[in-house]
């Protein structure tokens, strides 16, 4: 049997995948072990959510999520806020943690393992 790939699909959902991270915030969010879980989130979006992203993937843990970013090799702790994203890693100087050519991806700490 001979698969026949319809090329002009495949494009089109090509480009939606382009798309989807053309407007989004990008968080690598890090746990201890080393697992990383990629949070797109919309341009406006606040530390609450991504709060509430991470809350609802790791819902089967019954303990409290803290999320934490590195300054000068020390862990901070980011308490739930509406202020948005772009705002907090801009007054807290979180800088990308890729290469200029790459798509922006920013990395927070979770406590959890």
């Amino acid at each position: 049997m001979v698969h026949v790939h319809n090329t002009n699909e495949e494009l089109q959902l090509d480009n939606l995948k382009t798309e989807f991270f053309n407007d989004k915030i990008l968080v690598s969010v890090k746990k201890n072990c080393g697992y990383r879980l990629l949070v797109p989130l919309l341009i406006h979006a606040t530390i609450n959510d991504i709060y509430r992203h991470v809350e609802l993937y790791y819902k089967e843990t019954n303990i409290p999520l803290n999320l934490y970013y590195l300054a000068n090799n020390v862990r901070i702790f980011i308490p739930k806020t509406d202020i948005s994203c772009r705002k907090f890693f801009n007054e807290h100087a979180i800088r990308p943690i890729t290469p200029v050519q790459q798509p922006v991806v920013y990395e927070l700490l979770l406590d959890l393992c």
